[in-house]
């Protein structure tokens, strides 16, 4: 059990009779115990109506936590724990009764419903009973029409043992863990329409059997008794006994999922005898049926396993006639291997893609292992044995020198067949050369002799190779692109050859021989000319090289993706402003009837139509006499005034006074769509706005110069389409506005990463600006007056908002040529 939450099961099948035209009650838990009987630990776990549940077999520590939703656990009180069960925990978790078991050590158990209770079986634990040894006296073949059986003969040949099928379903390993061969040879071949050939290995108490089948998808059944194993291959099912004995009922008793990582595995516990397997595999599902059995109440059902990483979504179990039918959905190409381990079926299902990703792994030996998965436990097993285990798992025709010779102690389990053989061969000092399907093994320094010698004989005759010339026209790729990877190539393998040299000679090392080193794609001897006007490179070289150029060419000339980028810009931008003004003033004359002073005059005389010429002409001053208002705060651009003039007869006393008002409030919304096509990671850029003309002064003597700077709303936006046909976007938007009158320019930036499907649109926001501002020009002093204060003061107001809003949709254009059109 691994450290991974592992879910298995599901909902329960819930039967509800429901009368009556109420609906009905929420189950309710009354009862959960514990107690022994015989060899297991019993848990019972009692409601007062049909309950659905679910079970999750959790790790570290381990624990089998059982969900009831709609289920009230109200104030039940949870039992002591036992032997199996050391601790009971009972709660309600939203509306949902949990009961989670915490055990001892992890277990198979069982789950039984009767009635309204639902009882799981946890075997005790007991002591080990002492070990017997299975031998195997005989190995046979019988083909009987439709069908064959492999037989093993011997005694004690009913013991445990695992199977598993490897290699794409064309080979069948079998593990006998206490088990002896007594066979006069290890290797069986068969002309048998089903069987192929068998091998036979063994170390101490453990044997295997290595059946390679003639075909992939061939049904089995493994039958074990005392006296004899046969596994069955093809149609039919067999006996479990001597003389045709009534075969047992087979049953389904659980369909678990226990997920690991992106691995998945669906474990089946089959009871009442060995079941026969037909597995058959497409890209959408994986469909698995288990011939003449029937499937235990409650698990015909669907579980949604989606959540889970993996390549499986839903698997589906249900009766189709007299089997059981398990359909594994998929939603990803997957690599499928089952294991069989007494009365656990378990088909493991890996995605293609993993040992690619597993390849990646760094290191001094990073090699990519993608053979099926081996064990071996031998001890002082000849070399030569050992490899012809290997070629029956990897179906390969392996030929061993006669100086391959030793003996090997070792323990893999569950390596690659191609790792087993890497450590096989290193730790005796061998090579392998792989010719097709044949493997020759013999010692590195006689594989490096040859090699050398080859290689020395290959490039003898590449330079008495006659050169040709070659015309290659690209469509799609510039012949400067082309002509610079190739040259790059030159330039990369003459510095390893320097680096090659300089290591042999253990310093720095003369330089390399002129002309180009081998290993680039051109020979030494070729040479490459680009005629850019008609996109064409003239190749001279030998065949070879000239081939190699044009799988090049082939793999780079194509034709690139192209993305239609729309934008809509929208620029909405909202302005109010007040402006609140006064202007007052008058005078006042007096006779004092003394010598000194003999008047008195406050202000500036003038007369009555004076002042009202002043005000009505909307200035500071009266245009006939000149005079002035003593507050002139008017509002600017007022829309509009109001003025009163007072008066005495005499000329005495004269004051004017006026309010001027102004106020403006408006709303501009600016709305463009531009739109541009740009091939895959190249920017495209979308730019509006004006000029400003910048006058710069050279000097006295000198006359001014004028610039342009670019006061833009610019929009860059580089797309990348993804392997899924989605649009990953780097967008950068920058609005630059002039400060007023000046030269100034205010500047703001938007950059961002964003991921859409293609047609789909993303909004950029943010770039917003409000300006607010209230401003009061007064009288020191009198404008602080109470009550009258606002007779020496003028008020304005402004509230200004702009926006911009900028919508971006990605749509990607299907290429209507392609490069072998």
């Amino acid at each position: 059990m691994s450290g991974t939450t592992r879910l298995f099961a599901a909902v329960g099948w819930l039967l509800m009779m429901v009368t009556g035209a109420g609906g009905a009650a929420a189950a309710q838990l009354t009862a959960v115990s514990i107690r022994d009987e015989a060899r297991e630990e019993l848990v019972t776990i009692s409601s007062d109506g049909p309950a659905p549940y679910q079970v999750f077999d959790l790790s570290g520590p381990a624990r089998l936590v059982l969900s009831f939703p709609g289920t009230s656990v109200g104030d039940l009180a949870a039992p002591k724990g036992g032997r199996v069960v050391r601790l009971v925990r009972l709660r309600q978790q939203g509306a949902d009764g949990v009961v989670e078991l915490t055990l001892a050590r992890p277990v198979h158990y069982t789950i039984e419903e009767r009635g309204n209770d639902l009882r799981i079986h946890l075997p005790l634990p007991s002591e080990s009973p002492r070990r017997r040894v299975a031998h195997i006296d005989d190995l046979a073949v019988v083909d009987q029409g439709e069908h064959s059986e492999l037989i093993l003969r011997g005694s004690h040949l009913d013991l445990p043992y695992t199977a598993r099928m490897v290699n794409h379903d064309m080979t069948l390993i079998l593990d006998l863990p206490h088990a002896r061969a007594r066979l006069p040879r290890e290797h069986f071949s068969y002309s048998s329409p089903f069987v192929r050939d068998v091998t036979v290995g063994s170390s101490g108490d453990r044997v295997r059997l290595v059946v390679s089948l003639l075909k992939p998808g061939i049904s089995h059944q493994i039958v074990a008794t005392p006296g004899a194993l046969r596994i069955h291959f093809g149609s039919g099912r067999l006996g479990h006994g001597a003389g045709g004995a009534e075969k047992p009922a087979i049953e389904v008793e659980a369909v678990r999922f226990k997920p690991e990582d992106r691995i998945s595995h669906v474990v089946l516990t089959v009871r009442g005898g060995s079941p026969v397997v037909d597995l058959n595999k497409s890209d959408r599902a994986v469909r698995v049926t288990i011939r003449g059995a029937r499937l235990r109440k409650g698990l015909e059902r669907s579980m949604d396993v989606s959540a889970f990483p993996g390549a499986v979504k839903q698997i589906d179990t249900f009766r189709k006639g007299d089997d059981v039918r398990l359909v594994i959905r998929l939603r990803d190409k997957v690599s499928v291997s089952t294991f069989q381990r007494g009365d656990k079926l378990s088909i493991n299902i890996e995605p293609q893609d993993l040992a690619i990703a597993r390849a990646g792994v760094s290191g001094v030996n990073a090699f990519s292992y993608t053979g099926d998965k081996v064990t071996f436990d031998f001890k002082d097993i000849d070399i030569k044995n050992a490899l012809r285990l290997i070629a029956e798992m990897s179906n390969l025709n392996i030929i061993m020198a006669d100086d391959v010779s030793g003996k090997l102690t070792m323990r893999l389990v569950d390596v690659p067949w191609d790792q087993a053989l890497d450590l096989i061969l290193t730790s005796k000092g061998l090579g392998q050369e792989r010719i097709g399907n044949v493997l020759r093994i013999a010692p590195i320094e006689a594989l490096r002799s040859e090699y050398s010698s080859r290689l020395a004989v290959k490039r003898g005759s590449e330079a008495l190779e006659p050169l040709i010339t070659e015309f290659i026209t690209l469509n799609y790729t510039k012949v400067a692109d082309v002509k610079k990877m190739i040259d790059n190539a030159a330039a990369a393998a003459g510095k390893a050859a320097a680096a090659a040299a300089a290591g042999k000679k253990g310093g720095a090392g003369a330089p390399p021989a002129a002309g180009k080193p081998a290993g680039g794609i051109l020979s030494p001897r070729g040479s490459i000319l680009v005629d850019e006007r008609t996109n064409t490179l003239i190749v001279k070289d030998t065949r070879a090289s000239i081939d190699n150029v044009k799988r090049l060419v082939a793999a780079i000339d194509q034709p690139v993706r192209q993305v239609l980028i729309a934008a809509r810009v929208v620029e909405a931008s909202k302005d109010f402003n007040r402006d609140i003004g006064i202007q007052w003033g008058g005078v006042y004359n007096a006779q004092t009837q003394r010598n000194f002073p003999g008047a008195i005059s406050i202000g500036a005389p003038a007369a009555a139509s004076a002042n009202a010429a002043a005000i009505a002409g909307g200035g500071g001053t009266a245009a006939a006499t000149n005079t002035g208002f003593l507050v002139d705060l008017p509002a600017a651009a007022a829309n509009g005034s109001i003025g009163i003039s007072l008066g005495s007869f005499n000329n005495a006393v004269n004051l004017d006074l006026a309010l001027s008002a102004a106020e403006l409030n408006g709303s501009a919304k600016v709305v463009s769509n531009p739109r541009v096509v740009t091939t895959n990671l190249k920017p495209a850029t979308i730019s509006q706005g004006t000029k400003i003309a910048v006058v710069t002064s050279q000097g006295a003597n000198n006359a001014a110069t004028t610039e342009y700077v670019d006061a833009t709303l610019k929009l860059t936006v580089t797309p990348q389409i993804t392997s899924k046909d989605t649009v990953l976007m780097d967008v950068t938007v920058s609005k630059d506005s002039p400060v007023g009158t000046s030269a100034n320019i205010n500047t703001k930036t938007v950059t961002t990463s964003v991921n859409v499907k293609s047609g789909e649109t993303v909004v950029i926001g943010g770039v917003y600006e409000r300006t607010r501002g209230d401003t009061r020009n007064s009288v020191p002093g009198l404008a602080s007056i109470p009550v009258i204060g606002w007779l020496f003061q003028k008020n304005a107001r402004i509230d200004n908002k702009t926006e911009l809003l900028i919508f971006i949709t990605p749509q990607i254009l299907q290429n209507t040529v392609t490069g072998g059109e």
